[in-house]
């Protein structure tokens, strides 16, 4: 037999490679591991697995040990073997797997658990739809315009008229509260169901309460629910997703966003359109005015001076003040549209971030403004030119100075484009640094970048081109002092008629195109996809909640095992008892089921007229795995000492019903079996239990004869068994712990060494019960049982405390009641299980 080095201070050590050193009388043995056992201090034999040979000894005694152990006093000795590594921190699979398969039916219940909970709160869920559409939104970055451009262009430019957004300003736009607004007025205005039933957005709690909630819940229900995006990152396909309890509801509510924002943003676009139209209007009405008041003027003028017409030269004058003025007043209305809009962008970036507006303005270079100056020149010259020639429109070709400057107005118009785009890549810079530091701006930090370049541009054109028509003018203007005064004052009336004509002309005109425009904005969106009726819900995703509760349910389950595992109090392994340091004696296999199996559970059955204890397997069922452990038993009882054999031996345990009266009784069977005298001594006063297991009568027995009442051979009774006989406890007594200590009591264990070849002593759990300590001093030597999953370790090992504190010879330890099938060492369960199927298959073949 072999076991690990004793937890005990006065036991060995686990040290490598050393041989282990203990108090008992006995040779040193052959051990685990390779150095040669040591000589001990008497004669005796010690007992190892491998190693050395044994030396000789002096005196009576015996070792037990799993390394080169020796023993120089009572109790084992033993080593462990020599350079072995601490694999304590190593995760053992094997053992977690083992772990879990013992627990197999505890684990499935958490499984099953896990996954009925996560289907019951599936069913308890409102299933939920989707509704999913998309639509084209097309993106229109704009361009900068330059100087001379016409009106519809520049009021693009400045209100935002007839240019898409980006597309992602309009999903802004699309989940809006402005916007879900108009939605939920739809479902208000609406709020049955075609079935009849109540949208369940406009439920005050779905499906309790059905009171219609007003109208600002309502636009923050569709909202949480709603989901716009960009379908694919490199396309304009907008995808619209809406979730609802309503199939229904999911689908209209889809389609009416979609339907919806083109409506929405068709309005928008005019509307911009109509604030455009609406300043012309007011710009038109006050040149009609002034053209009136004007015509009436020179018209009262030439009745009253009597004139009728100008000279070539005056002509020529007014012609060329009209042209200029007009286009004096079109440069200046077009100022007041670009610095409105400069207005109300500058705004927006000082909310977004103040001082931010004038970082933008101070970036624009003073080398644009001296080109500008220069372009506004050549497009006066050009201007002048024709209107004094007015062929040149159509054939410009006629004249070689007019494609001069043309071709000069080109190379000016080139060098403001390079200009401005190296101002927009330091933007560019300088945006990317803004992303870094005030996150989630950028986009629209890039749109008001855009128009805010394009406008500043615009600004400065129209500046110079202000500044060079209001030089020409006042020119101009110095001409009319060499004019006689009648003929000046006509020459002014008629500047003034056509100025107020040709501005009020060209008003007119982009009001009315703008009329026209307006009429044909359409909404930004088109429809790809319109949603269909879901069928099938999108929540609860009950195979993934089942899953969910199928995992959560076995890592509960884990974590239940291994808690209990960990925090298990009771012996559950055969390792944990080796570790006691006692040599592991035998391992009884549970017989429960055998005796359910054999006898229908019965307590006891009649042999030969005696009812005897179905415990009793060696006896009754000698071909059996527990009937062969009872013979390792008592096989390595006898053999460990062959020259001087136990022979007084006592079975104790740590508690109650932990089976040391079964392992006394079936230990004396075996004995009996190989030709020994066996007689079994009950000192167990306060609950004797060995009269029940051989049928016998209780009395009389021990406390008979301590009295005097019986002299000895009337209280040995003989048993069904062959060479066993009993001595019952007896009678009752009020000082069962006095008996114990009599001197007759130790006179009658002498007396029975003498009759027989062994004598088993049955006494109170030591663990609990304190009365056989004197009697325990008298035994050649003490066998401890433990029940597998019942004695706890902490009593277990108080138990072999208590015992060494008396000095008591501890032969070594069984397991009782071991089943391999709950085993909390893996390697010994798997060692066991294949020991009994083999012994089975062995005895089968045999018969």
């Amino acid at each position: 037999m072999s076991s690990q080095s004793p937890r005990h201070p006065d036991k060995p050590g686990n040290n490598p490679g050393t041989p282990g050193s203990g108090s008992g009388n006995g040779l040193g043995g052959p051990g685990n591991s390779d150095g040669p056992g040591g000589p001990g201090n008497g004669p005796g034999l010690g007992s190892g697995n491998s190693g050395g040979p044994g030396g000789p000894g002096n005196g009576p005694g015996s070792g037990f040990g799993n390394g080169p152990g020796f023993g120089n006093g009572p109790g084992p000795a033993s080593g462990n073997a020599p350079g072995a590594s601490d694999h304590g921190d190593e995760i053992d699979l094997r053992k977690l797997a083992a772990t879990l398969f013992r627990h197999k039916w505890a684990l499935l219940l958490f499984l099953v658990l896990g996954t009925a909970g996560a289907w019951f709160y599936a069913q308890m869920q409102v299933p939920i739809f989707r509704g999913e559409g998309s639509m084209i939104i097309a993106e229109d970055r704009g361009r900068y315009s330059m100087a001379g451009s016409d009106l519809s262009t520049l009021l693009t430019t400045s209100f935002g008229i007839g240019q898409t957004s980006r597309v992602q300003n309009e999903l802004e736009v699309i989940r809006s509260r402005n916007f879900i607004g108009e939605i939920a007025d739809t479902l208000l205005a609406r709020p049955r169901k075609p079935d009849g039933r109540i949208w369940p957005v406009l439920w005050y709690e779905y499906p309790e309460d059905s009171t219609i909630v007003d109208r600002a819940t309502v636009v923050y229900r569709i909202r949480y629910n709603m989901a716009a995006d960009l379908k694919d990152r490199e396309s304009d396909v907008v995808q619209v997703i809406y979730h609802s309890p309503s199939p229904l509801e999911a689908q209209f509510v889809v389609n009416q966003i979609l339907d919806q924002y083109y409506d929405f943003s068709t309005r928008q676009n005019r509307r911009q359109a109509r604030s455009a139209i609406t300043f012309l209007d007011r710009e038109e009405e006050q040149l009609r005015r002034q053209l009136v008041q004007s015509e009436e003027r020179l018209r009262d003028f030439m009745n009253r001076e009597g004139l009728i017409q100008l000279d070539a030269q005056s002509t020529r004058l007014v012609n060329t003040m009209a042209e200029l003025e007009a286009e004096r007043k079109s440069v200046e209305v077009k100022r007041v549209a670009v610095n409105s809009a400069l207005e109300s962008y500058e705004a927006e970036l000082e909310e977004i971030r103040p001082g931010l507006a004038d970082q933008f303005a101070a970036g624009l270079s003073q080398r644009l403004n001296r080109f500008q100056f220069q372009l506004a020149e050549v497009e006066t010259e050009k201007m002048l030119m024709v209107s004094r020639n007015p062929q040149l429109r159509e054939n410009p070709q006629l004249e070689p100075s007019y494609n001069r400057l043309r071709d000069e107005a080109a190379e000016i118009r080139n060098e403001i484009r390079r200009i401005t785009n190296e101002l927009v890549q330091q933007d560019d810079r300088f945006l990317g640094f803004l992303d870094n530091q005030g996150g989630g701006i950028t986009t629209r930090l890039a749109d008001l970048r855009q128009e805010l370049m394009k406008l500043r541009i615009e600004q400065q054109q129209l500046q110079a081109q202000a500044d060079v028509l209001d030089e020409r003018i006042a020119a101009e203007e110095r001409f009319f002092a060499r004019i006689p005064d009648n003929m000046v004052e006509l020459a002014r009336l008629q500047r003034n008629m056509k100025v107020n004509e040709q501005l009020y002309l060209t008003i007119s005109m982009q009001s009315s195109e703008l009329a026209v425009w307006e009429q044909t904005q359409m909404g930004s969106g088109r429809v790809v996809d319109y949603s269909i009726l879901p069928w099938q819900p999108v929540s609860p995703r009950t195979k993934l909640l089942l899953l969910v509760g199928f995992v959560l349910g076995g890592m509960a389950g884990v974590g239940y095992v291994f808690i209990r595992q960990l925090t298990a109090t009771q012996l559950n392994s055969v390792s944990r008892l080796k570790e006691t340091g006692y040599p592991l004696m035998a391992v009884i296999p549970d017989t429960r089921a055998q005796v359910r199996k054999q006898y229908q559970g019965k307590e006891q059955v009649d042999v030969d007229g005696r009812a005897v204890s179905t415990n009793l397997v060696a006896l009754l069922d000698p071909i059996s795995p527990a009937s062969e452990s009872y013979r390792r038993l008592q096989s390595n009882l006898i053999y460990s000492q062959p020259d001087h054999p136990y022979r007084v031996i006592c079975i104790s345990s740590a508690n109650k019903s932990e089976g040391k009266t079964t392992v006394m009784s079936n230990l004396a069977v075996t004995l009996a079996e190989s030709g020994r005298r066996v007689v079994i001594v009950d000192c167990d006063f306060r609950r004797p239990q060995i009269h029940r297991g051989f049928g016998l009568e209780s009395a009389p027995g021990v406390t008979d004869y301590l009295f005097g009442e019986q002299p000895l051979e009337q209280v040995i009774q003989g048993t069904v068994v062959d060479g066993v006989d009993v001595i019952t406890a007896g009678k009752r007594t009020d000082n069962p712990s006095g008996l114990s200590r009599s001197r007759k009591l130790g006179e009658l264990i002498d007396t029975l060494r003498g009759k027989y070849d062994y004598v088993l002593v049955d006494t109170a759990p030591y663990g609990i019960i304190t009365d056989a300590a004197p009697l325990l001093a008298q035994v050649d030597g003490i066998i401890l049982v433990a029940r597998f999953n019942m004695t706890r370790e902490a009593d277990l090992d108080q138990t072999i405390e208590n015992l060494q504190s008396i000095r008591a010879n501890i032969i070594g330890t069984v397991m009782m009641a071991f089943d391999y099938r709950s085993a909390g060492d893996y390697k010994a369960a798997s060692y066991y299980k294949h020991a009994y199927t083999s012994y089975n298959r062995y005895v089968d073949e045999k018969r």
